[in-house]
């Protein structure tokens, strides 16, 4: 069970935008330095609180629908403030598993033999005659 503290650490991170440090404050946990901070961080790393931020995104009905409404209202047509909505979005998209895997780019090995680089050479002295 979570204690009264808690329970406004959560509403107040999710009310601000994932914004730990500022709920922690909010909450009573310090004045918004590092103490704040350090609390922020240990509260948000906490399994109970982590279920009760998904259940408050949940209950608030920040759907998966609703998000990408959202989000589209802000691409067509912002206004001031909608940075602070869109830092919202993209956190409940990313509670809500939404994030796009990342993609590893590798850089494809440098030819390692003078013939290898000559052939590269060749093909390019072509194409530019070509041109």
């Amino acid at each position: 069970m979570l204690d009264l503290r808690k329970r406004k650490f959560i509403k107040e991170y999710v009310r601000n935008g994932g914004n730990a440090t500022r709920a922690a404050c909010i909450a009573g946990y310090g004045d918004g330095g590092e103490y704040s901070r350090l609390a922020g961080h240990r509260l948000i790393t906490n399994d109970n609180i982590i279920r009760e931020i998904e259940a408050a995104i949940d209950q608030a009905g920040l759907s998966g629908q609703f998000l990408a409404k959202r989000l589209k209202q802000i691409i067509t047509k912002p206004k001031d403030g909608d940075g602070i909505a869109l830092t919202g979005v993209s956190l409940v998209g990313k509670w809500k598993g939404y994030d796009a895997p990342k993609e590893k780019f590798e850089i494809p090995p440098m030819p390692k033999s003078p013939e290898e680089i000559d052939e590269i050479l060749r093909r390019m002295r072509a194409i530019t005659r070509g041109s």
